[in-house]
């Protein structure tokens, strides 16, 4: 006959009082930083340059160009999460054009 040990009423109380006053293991939600709506349009550009069939017969230069026309509304953002990146084996590069007419050739 085997015998089954109840646990003790004391050791009962001793772990559900650690339990309670336990920290939680998981980080607030509030705590947790948020990106800015740049950080994630950044993010967005990068993911859609990889996910996008590019046209085979027409030649890319050495790296893969992100340029942003007109007022920069990212600031460095946009170079810091593209850092190191690259598309299609290439390099990316971000240009910054303030007008239409400095667009050609990018």
């Amino acid at each position: 006959m085997a015998l089954v040990s109840r646990p003790r009423p004391a050791a009962l109380a001793v772990a559900t009082l650690a339990l309670a006053f336990a920290p939680p293991l998981a980080l607030n939600p509030a705590e947790v930083p948020r990106p800015s709506e740049y950080e994630v349009k950044a993010a967005f550009l990068y993911n859609f340059a990889k996910f996008v069939k590019w046209p085979e017969d027409e030649p890319m230069g050495p790296t893969f160009v992100i340029a942003v026309l007109g007022k920069d509304p990212f600031g460095e953002i946009l170079d810091r999460t593209l850092a190191g990146k690259t598309v299609l084996d290439k390099k990316v590069e971000i240009r910054r054009i303030e007008a239409v007419e400095g667009a050609a050739g990018v």
